[in-house]
């Protein structure tokens, strides 16, 4: 996040709820210590859903708000019939895997861990190709 910041990208991440609690049962308190020192120092770019509050749909709403790409596996199905650029335009969705030691981001491949001015650069170009550089 902070390497897109960097190079002029207005990112914003966009976490559930319940994340923290899941961060803390599942990789420790030094961990989920980590995660709110983030959202306490970026509160304009690492952003919770807010309880009680379904996350596809805020995180679509900012997305059309602000015309921004979404990097995320989920597909949103349930929501094309509101977001009609779900399947208009497939571009701005990024699927992202982990594979053993290995990012996939679409095609590409990226060891982990992985060199972050690659990613940057490929996610820049994504944004390039889609009309969506700073």
């Amino acid at each position: 996040m902070l390497r897109f910041l960097n190079d002029g990208y207005d990112v914003i991440c966009i976490s559930d709820a319940t994340t923290r609690h899941r961060i803390g049962d599942y990789q420790g308190m030094a961990t989920k210590e980590a995660y709110e020192s983030l959202l306490r120092r970026f509160p304009r770019h690492l952003v919770e859903c807010p309880a009680r509050m379904q996350a596809d749909p805020f995180v679509l709403g900012e997305a059309n708000a602000r015309n921004a790409l979404v990097v995320s596996n989920d597909l949103f199905r349930d929501f094309s019939h509101k977001f009609g650029w779900i399947e208009a335009d497939p571009a701005r969705s990024v699927r992202v895997a982990t594979v053993r030691d290995h990012y996939y981001i679409d095609e590409a491949r990226f060891p982990i861990p992985a060199d972050v001015h690659s990613l940057a650069r490929r996610l820049g170009a994504m944004l390039s190709q889609i009309g969506r550089c700073p």
